[in-house]
């Protein structure tokens, strides 16, 4: 493969993996450094570059849940981790359905709103939902099926370094918007794959002890405690983040140990 290859042309190619890209054209087409200091191994990707196709949901009007027919999936409806919420859950008819319907690999990110409230949320589908559609006001992202990790790149948009881009991108009006274009612009840190998966893992599992926690903390009697503990997690997870998609820690051939330092993070 030449080294004068771009990237767009390389993920185009489904024989290869990131990983066989050279990285002197990922030097020269992505500014590298704008994503901080990586090690040597990582590489610097654009969202779009490993996307296979984008497109904006539909327009339908919502109709009463059924569970017989697709959900249809809402910016409303995405929580906190990637996932979905259950409390207002919705259908549309199969033939409204059709061209919307969700595939593995299929990550939604929500258009506009108010930053955190809905602009910049995400959910990457999951076929344990079912069979499902997706609304109007957000994009999906067809990621690649090599060298990426799925869960890696939705745990990336669930960082502070993905909302510190989400806050500058966005319009300064009161319903902020960002398009297709502008999200695939987005630049995301690369390690190698197994890496990918290493790091979604340790991430996945912090979310799921999260989870946990906020259910617990629905009961009265151990609500304070439950809390702090949910406090010291989220601080947890906020520390390791910023380590490993900064390459700081790293998790390949060896068992993570967490540094003192991360503990005391944010």
């Amino acid at each position: 493969m030449s080294n004068e290859r771009t990237l767009n042309e390389f993920t185009g190619d489904k024989e290869n993996t990131i990983e066989d890209l050279p990285k002197s054209s990922v030097k020269s087409s992505l500014d590298e450094t704008s994503v901080g200091d990586i090690p040597e191994d990582w590489y610097a990707v654009r969202l779009g570059d490993v996307t296979l196709e984008t497109e904006y949901g539909l327009t339908e009007s919502a109709e009463e849940y059924d569970p017989e027919k697709p959900r249809y999936i809402r910016t409303q409806d995405f929580d906190d981790f990637g996932g979905l919420q259950d409390d207002s859950l919705a259908s549309l008819s199969e033939d409204k359905a059709v061209d919307g319907i969700l595939e593995e690999g299929d990550l939604l990110f929500a258009r506009s709103g108010s930053v955190g409230a809905s602009l910049g949320k995400t959910y990457l589908y999951d076929p344990t939902d079912g069979e499902c559609c997706f609304g109007g006001y957000s994009i999906r992202h067809r990621l690649v099926e090599q060298g990426v990790n799925n869960q890696y790149i939705l745990q990336y948009t669930l960082s502070e370094r993905y909302w510190d881009w989400i806050r500058r991108r966005a319009k300064t009006t009161a319903q902020s918007n960002i398009n297709t274009g502008e999200y695939a612009s987005l630049l995301i840190p690369l390690p190698p794959l197994e890496e990918q998966r290493k790091i979604a893992t340790i991430l996945n599992n912090i979310d799921s002890t999260i989870k946990k926690t906020n259910e617990i903390a629905g009961k009265a009697d151990i609500h304070r405690g439950e809390k702090r503990y949910k406090g010291k997690l989220i601080q947890l997870k906020r520390g390791l983040m910023d380590d490993l998609f900064s390459g700081r820690v790293r998790t390949n051939n060896k068992d993570i140990e967490i540094p003192e330092h991360i503990l005391r993070h944010g």
